[in-house]
């Protein structure tokens, strides 16, 4: 038995192409602004653990909290809004 290992049994590897990372339009700018509150012990435990849960980034929890406050709080908001 040769202890040297057995490099030809091996099967091919397909060439496949690189996978491509989704473009988007020069200068867009998803999120263009930015807001800061300020927050109790008992909300960042709990968007901690949301963000966790649903496997978002903490900033994410706050925003879809704050579109939900705005969707039901503001109608003008709201009619805004309702086809995004």
């Amino acid at each position: 038995m040769s202890t040297s290992p057995d490099m030809g049994t091996a099967a091919p590897v397909a060439n496949t192409a690189p996978a491509k990372a989704r473009s988007r339009p020069k200068g867009h700018i998803e999120f263009p602004y930015q807001s800061h509150c300020s927050i109790d012990e008992a909300m960042k435990q709990n968007i901690e653990r949301l963000a966790r849960r649903w496997r978002w980034k903490e900033a994410h929890v706050h925003r879809n909290a704050l579109i939900f406050y705005l969707t039901t709080n503001d109608p003008v908001f709201a009619r805004e809004n309702q086809n995004v």
